[in-house]
């Protein structure tokens, strides 16, 4: 009898080491469980963080094409028109030489 009692006890103290375990395991568990959800809640954001950069990418390529071809627009209007301001130089240059010329024409035609 005291050999059965003792085994009783044995077994009962077996049995709360195994609930003191199991209460540790699943408290463990839970904190695991918070942990992952946060992770879950992290990565989420970052995907939606990542998903938004990737629309805002896309967006500034976009502008950035436009503004390409406006530039290219811009520097063939530039050239053209400093094409056309040399011409007009040039022109002007022209029309001074010609100018000075006649007042020496006129000057000497006066004088006689």
């Amino acid at each position: 009898m005291i050999g059965l009692q003792k085994k009783i006890s044995d077994i009962e103290e077996e049995m709360e080491k195994a609930e003191d375990r199991l209460k540790q395991a699943t408290e463990k568990f839970n904190e695991a469980s918070h942990s992952g959800e946060e992770s879950e809640r992290g990565r989420k954001s970052l995907e939606a963080r990542y998903q938004s950069d990737l629309i805002r990418i896309a967006s500034l390529e976009k502008q950035l094409s436009e503004a390409q071809i406006v530039a290219e627009a811009s520097d063939k209007r530039y050239d053209d028109v400093s094409t056309k301001i040399a011409s007009m130089e040039i022109d002007l240059e022209r029309a001074e030489d010609r100018a000075e010329t006649a007042e020496m024409f006129a000057c000497l035609f006066l004088i006689d």
